[in-house]
């Protein structure tokens, strides 16, 4: 799969990779999240919109909500990942609804300990399983974290009609996408041309407008073939495909692989995956 819209169920995710044990390969991907990489050993390239950012020890990357990333790794590195839902700190929701940084990388951020003592207080809140107060206090961190990161950040007027325009596009597919959505449905719905809209998604997202929407359903279908005991005609149905055979021939297409051969394949315990 050349890229996928991650529907995120999960308010927050948190993984520790501090002793080097995995590549940081992740495919090319956006969600509503907030995506933070802490480099603390070894280097990673990470893409943000297209751009190319080489991550050494030290550095903080972040992606802000529906943009387009991914990480190529060569080596073992040793790193923190942090995936947040922007709405559950609605004090500073709006800045990363409003605006977009000059540059996702802060350079020896992973390395300042007044930057990263929240963070690291978050780490150690979320092991705290049985703590009653245990999202309170992980709120408060968050927000003391990300209020001293973004007046690290140069941010830029994310108001353009074009960053806009994609932004609702995308969020909208995000919360629609088992429905028959076209780019004449589009087109209607933002009274826009529907070749401006082919358009953004060559130029912004790197692929088809149908693509783009077929990426959505089959990262759903990956997950209900993992995670539940649904009968494959019946995600195919579920996750916005009119028929099985178009189902089956836009998940090869994608995955290359046949529905139910993922679905074996997932099963098998210690498989791997190129998401985290």
């Amino acid at each position: 799969m050349d890229f996928s819209y991650e529907i995120r169920n999960e308010d927050f995710f948190y993984d520790d990779d501090r002793n080097g044990t995995r590549l940081l390969n992740v495919w090319n991907h956006s969600h509503y999240h907030i995506e933070l990489v802490c480099m603390l050993d070894g280097e990673v390239l990470a893409y943000a919109d297209g751009e190319e950012y080489l991550l050494k020890a030290g550095d903080i990357f972040i992606s802000f909500p529906d943009c387009n990333h991914k990480y190529v790794s060569y080596a073992k590195e040793k790193y923190f990942l942090f995936i947040i839902n922007p709405d559950i700190m609605p004090e500073i929701t709006g800045i990363f609804n409003k605006f977009v940084p000059s540059c996702p990388v802060i350079h020896g951020g992973a390395f300042d300990k007044k930057l990263m003592s929240p963070l690291r207080s978050i780490i150690e809140t979320e092991k705290e399983q049985k703590h009653p107060c245990k999202d309170i206090i992980k709120k408060g961190y968050m927000i003391a974290f990300f209020g001293e990161l973004i007046s690290r950040l140069s941010l830029v007027d994310a108001s353009s009609v074009t960053y806009d325009t994609l932004k609702d596009i995308l969020n909208f597919c995000s919360k629609n996408y088992m429905y028959d959505i076209s780019l004449d449905m589009i087109a209607d719905k933002f009274h826009i041309s529907k070749f401006y809209i082919s358009h953004l998604f060559s130029q912004k997202i790197k692929m088809s407008f149908k693509d783009y929407i077929n990426s959505v359903r089959i990262t759903e279908a990956c997950r209900q073939l993992r995670y539940s005991d649904k009968i494959i005609t019946e995600i195919g149905y579920a996750v916005g495909f009119n028929t099985l055979r178009t189902f089956n021939r836009a998940f090869q297409k994608h995955m290359n692989v046949s529905p139910s051969q993922y679905r074996r394949d997932s099963s098998i315990p210690g498989s791997a995956s190129m998401r985290l």
